[in-house]
């Protein structure tokens, strides 16, 4: 019991660290850096690595701690993340059946496209239609398109990593068997 609950600690604290990082630190960074996006990126990592249910915890203490330090609508972050994880989760399981670089690949940008469009809904309806619509503007497309960059360039530099410690991946490129 005691180590279960040191270890459920230690991951608290760790994604408050991520929380904080990412809503301090990294919105804060000038140009396409401030587009790099924690909770994207580590929800591909835990669904390839772990699966749903440790996923959801990540998205809960994540999500509760951004939706603490945001200035909307408390739910705002939980309520994406949770989204965006069930599609990605449903596109892994149904339609990508092996664990390839090129389906971390899919997953985040699955991800950020979900992620980006459903904020930009619930953005939407929440300010009674009030405001313009997010969808409508370029620097929206950017932001989306330097977050999928990050997303992807991550991938590639961590996948191989990914790969020599835990075997149940398949390698970076296409292998040839030998027959042709």
């Amino acid at each position: 019991m005691l180590k279960r609950a040191s270890h459920f600690s230690i991951l608290t604290l760790f994604f408050l660290f991520l929380a904080v990082l990412q809503f301090f630190f990294i919105s804060a960074l000038p140009g396409a850096w401030q587009y790099f996006n924690l909770g994207i990126i580590t929800i591909a990592f835990s669904l390839f690595l772990f699966d749903l249910k440790p996923t959801l915890y990540f998205i809960l203490i994540f999500g509760f701690f951004l939706d603490f330090f945001s200035f909307q609508f408390f739910s705002f972050h939980i309520l994406i993340l949770l989204a965006t994880t069930m599609v990605a989760y449903f596109f892994l399981n149904s339609l990508l059946t092996n664990k390839s670089l090129y389906s971390f690949w899919a997953i985040i940008l699955i991800n950020v496209f979900i992620y980006n469009i459903l904020s930009a809904l619930i953005l939407f309806f929440a300010s009674s239609f009030q405001d313009r619509f997010l969808i409508l503007q370029v620097s929206f497309w950017e932001g989306m398109f330097y977050q999928a960059l990050w997303g992807l360039l991550i991938a590639a530099l961590f996948f191989n990593f990914l790969v020599t410690l835990i075997k149940k991946f398949k390698p970076f490129f296409l292998e040839k068997t030998g027959k042709i």
